[in-house]
């Protein structure tokens, strides 16, 4: 049985998982170090798609709130 590439996309940027062994919650917590936007959203196991082997979770992030 071979496992699927997991990656994350945030917007049009795609970033394969630091931690290939590790759980999506595990992923999403040391990707939340370098791109602060996943703080506010959640990931779920079911969000994610399948194509060419390349298994895919899309982030759809919480507007930015400009004062003024």
């Amino acid at each position: 049985m071979t496992t699927a590439t997991r990656q994350i996309k945030i917007g049009a940027l795609k970033v394969d998982f630091p931690l290939p062994d590790m759980d999506l919650d595990t992923n999403v917590r040391e990707l939340s170090l370098h791109y602060p936007m996943l703080r506010g959203t959640r990931v779920f196991e079911e969000d994610a798609v399948i194509e060419n082997g390349m298994m895919t979770y899309n982030v759809v992030t919480p507007p930015i709130k400009v004062n003024g």
